[in-house]
């Protein structure tokens, strides 16, 4: 299963078409929050139907009604999508990592620090796929590429193109 998986979009959505090319052909959607509505238009950019996103909350969502944590089973890979804010990813990815042991998650999808992670902790992946709009380091925004298989997963990130 290829999924796509977004965060930090903050309503800056140009560029999707040249995205799906990168991308190719997608299962499903993350949206790890700051402008959850954005997530139904990423889906619809990329050509994905309703059904096959799923988003969360984030800092920047306020007064926007949605999940702040969503556990997926997905090709027997548990995973957990959070925005981060709540567990302080910006100092430390400590708390979100017991958080995924708690509940026995393979990967944690996380966003809010704009920075781009795959880092492997303990049979963990603690992934950030970036910001697609404003990346707080340098070189280009970012989206990320999960691929699981028989309870296997591989990620990388996809440079976007700059210019937002």
């Amino acid at each position: 299963m290829r999924v796509a998986v977004f965060s930090d979009t903050h309503g800056k959505l140009a560029g999707l078409a040249r995205v799906k090319e990168r991308l190719g052909a997608l299962d499903l959607l993350l949206h790890a929050g700051d402008h959850f509505n954005d997530a139904a238009k990423v889906a619809e950019g990329l050509g994905l139907a309703p059904e096959k996103v799923h988003a969360v909350v984030g800092n920047c969502d306020m007064g926007q009604r949605g999940p702040e944590e969503c556990v997926l089973d997905v090709e027997g890979v548990r995973i957990l999508l959070v925005h981060g804010h709540r567990f302080d990813v910006k100092s430390t990815l400590q708390r979100v990592f017991y958080k995924a042991e708690e509940i026995g998650a393979h990967v944690v999808i996380f966003g809010h620090s704009h920075v781009p992670v795959s880092l492997w902790e303990r049979g963990v992946l603690l992934f950030n796929p970036g910001s697609y709009s404003e990346p707080r380091v340098q070189g280009p925004a970012t989206c990320g590429l999960l691929i699981v298989e028989a309870g296997s997963v591989q990620a990388e990130h996809v440079p976007v193109s700059a210019g937002f």
